[in-house]
């Protein structure tokens, strides 16, 4: 996922003001979902992803594979 810089950095702005921003508006404007943006509001400007918790295909062969390398 990429993020736009202009679109933190007006969130960072709005922060240290003490605005609250309509996120459904912010998202217009720069192509993204207003949920994307809620969450860049809510973690100081990075969009927090949720690890995997399913295991690797290759986590049998991990082994092998490093002996060959």
């Amino acid at each position: 996922m990429k993020v736009n810089v202009n679109l933190t950095g007006e969130i960072n702005q709005m922060k240290e003001k003490g605005i609250k921003p309509n996120f459904s508006d912010l998202a217009r404007r720069y192509g993204s979902d207003r949920k994307t943006v809620k969450k860049i509001w809510d973690n100081d400007g990075k969009p927090k992803r949720k690890a995997s918790s399913r295991a690797s295909r290759y986590d049998p062969y991990l082994e092998e594979i490093s002996s060959l390398m």
